[in-house]
């Protein structure tokens, strides 16, 4: 056996201690929807026009309540020190606005064909009622209970949180919730997304993605309405780059994203939002989530032939198995 290689014990044995170093992580990190301890560290905020999952740490207690012994003034070793002088100060570290701080959301899943519009176009063929301009344009992808431990059996824990999460901020009871939770009671899947364009501000600051093929000119949109749709904000928006990793920690092109994303295992890292929706007699109450992805980075690639169709960029559509189909929003589809 040469020297460098594994036998196939040995490499499940390194993976099987990789992947319970990955999860001892994110144990620690209380935000993981697999802990059964994940309700004790967030809770929902109001901020701005809408309601967000914070996280719940010392921190905000230490800032409401600052230990006295923590004092590093000058005066501290002054025994005649004013008493007043020190209420002050705590006053003044006690009325300091306390800002909340967005919890990072983790999962691990297994990414489904279903649902798959995470490509550089996001599937656009023209506006609809739902993306008017092209620089709205959201790609989005949706996550499955994985296969391998110890995450397979986290995933009844995270369908618990979900569930939860949403209980906790629904505005109404029996209100219908759209848009993070989806896909059957027996198989739910956890949809995260991605605005892939900003406004470019009157005072731009520096842009981290200085590779060609990132910026808003060269980005890869394959079809004709894709073309013209991103033709017409060259000059008002830039590209919000996903930052998507494949298992060496390198960003994946977004060429690549259906055959390096599809049927992958992966640590979908996100913040939550919540909007509630009255009933406006066309449509019934509702409650709208949206998990709106931080990054991505890869556990297992895709196995070997499960995405056989590759995204071929060279031809008139990004999805080779629908190039043919019928001119509405398409999604990549392994064979």
């Amino acid at each position: 056996m040469p020297p460098n290689s594994a036998s196939p014990s040995t490499s499940f044995a390194f993976q099987s201690v990789h992947y319970q170093e990955i999860h001892g992580r994110l144990m620690e990190s209380g935000t993981y929807l697999g802990d059964k301890d994940f309700k004790a560290n967030v809770k929902w905020e109001k901020i701005g026009h809408c309601n967000k999952v914070t996280e719940i740490n010392d921190n905000t207690i230490a800032l409401a309540h600052p230990d006295p012994s923590s004092n590093t003034s000058d005066d501290s070793s002054n025994p005649a020190a004013s008493t007043e002088d020190e209420l002050d100060d705590v006053e003044d570290e006690c009325n300091v606005p306390i800002k909340p701080e967005i919890a990072g959301i983790t999962a691990v899943v297994k990414i489904s064909a279903n649902d798959f519009f995470f490509t550089p176009d996001g599937g656009f063929n023209g506006t609809n009622k739902f993306t008017t301009n092209f620089s709205q344009l959201v790609l989005s992808l949706s996550g499955a209970a994985p296969s391998i431990e110890p995450f397979k059996s986290d995933y009844p824990m995270v369908v618990e949180n979900v569930k939860w999460l949403l209980s906790q901020s629904a505005s109404k009871k029996g209100t219908e919730k759209l848009g993070f939770l989806v896909g059957p009671p027996t198989a739910h899947r956890l949809k995260v997304r991605h605005k892939l364009f900003e406004a470019v501000p009157e005072d731009p600051d520096d842009y981290d993605d200085q590779k060609d093929w990132a910026m808003i000119r060269n980005w890869p949109v394959v079809n004709d309405a894709a073309h013209s749709g991103i033709a017409t904000i060259f000059d008002s928006h830039r590209v919000i780059h996903p930052k998507v990793y494949n298992i060496q920690g390198h960003r994946i092109h977004p060429k690549d994203y259906c055959s390096m994303l599809q049927h992958a295992t992966v640590k979908p890292d996100f913040e939550l939002s919540h909007w509630a929706f009255e009933s406006n007699g066309k449509k019934a109450a509702r409650d709208v989530y949206s998990a709106d992805l931080a990054a991505i980075h890869t556990i297992i690639p895709p196995p070997k032939g499960s995405n056989r169709q590759k995204c071929d960029y060279d031809k008139l559509n990004p999805c080779a198995a629908l190039r043919d189909g019928p001119p509405h929003k398409k999604r990549c589809i392994a064979k």
